[in-house]
């Protein structure tokens, strides 16, 4: 799905699906606008290397802060059994 320019994609492992898992696997946010993705993960590396303000996770990963923020908001959304949001279905 898409939150505020950026495309949420979510992958799922079948065999865990298959036993009623209903988390992804991984995760990964594309910004359109400047043609790039972050992970939760990467994320996750700055917030370590002590880069926790908007302003510093936008120069840390050298993207305006509007789009920063619309990927973290999109990456610390727990999903829930009610949301729309299934970007990437299993085939």
């Amino acid at each position: 799905c898409v939150e505020s320019g950026i495309l949420k994609a979510a992958f799922f492992l079948p065999h865990l699906m298959r036993t009623g898992g209903r988390l992804p696997a991984y995760e990964l946010y594309v910004c359109k606008s400047q043609e790039t993705f972050l992970t939760y993960e990467e994320f996750q590396e700055a917030f370590a290397a002590g880069y926790t303000e908007l302003w510093q996770l936008a120069e840390y990963f050298d993207l305006p802060e509007w789009d920063v923020d619309a990927a973290l908001t999109a990456a610390v959304e727990k999903p829930t059994a009610a949301s729309s949001c299934a970007c990437v279905s299993p085939a």
